[in-house]
């Protein structure tokens, strides 16, 4: 969308029939930002309740930003992931140390369970360890991508 003014932006909500500034939904989005969320890399492989927690979030999200920011935001993907931490047990040090992460969006197959479809991110902290020497940890979430920033979304449709 080109730069505007900011009454331009406002009079966008206004037109939109929304005085309040606060967007409704998807379609709030798309009218006044000029983003169909539902094309974003990665929305289509989304299940049906984390596309409605997408939905509802991101919308939150945007909310959650005053004009000026907002109109400046730009959404990049979405995706259901799962990141693996890769730690080892130092003895020396008595504790564990991060060795490294991998982050890979999922989709279900047809039996319904989640696999890996993509890796999407891979960094290593600690370097002369190899991952398969490590134990791991990991954990799923939906991970929205805004002006190169991963969002993190919950089940209580917050983010952090």
């Amino acid at each position: 969308m080109p730069k505007i003014t900011r009454r331009e932006y406002e009079e966008l909500y206004e037109n939109a029939g929304i005085k309040n500034y606060q967007l409704r939904d998807l379609t709030d989005i798309e009218l006044i930002h000029g983003y169909d969320l539902t094309l974003l890399p990665g929305y289509e492989e989304l299940s049906t309740e984390n596309k409605k927690l997408f939905e509802e979030t991101v919308v939150r999200l945007f909310n959650g930003h005053g004009l000026d920011t907002r109109k400046d935001l730009l959404p990049k993907c979405v995706h259901y992931v799962e990141e693996i931490n890769f730690y080892k047990f130092i003895e020396e040090e008595d504790c564990n140390l991060v060795i490294g992460q991998e982050v890979y969006s999922l989709i279900k197959n047809r039996n319904g369970k989640y696999v890996h479809k993509k890796r999407i991110h891979r960094f290593t902290y600690e370097k002369g360890i190899p991952f398969k020497e490590c134990k791991t940890y990991s954990k799923t979430y939906l991970r929205f991508e805004l002006k190169g920033v991963w969002y993190h979304f919950t089940e209580a449709h917050e983010w952090y």
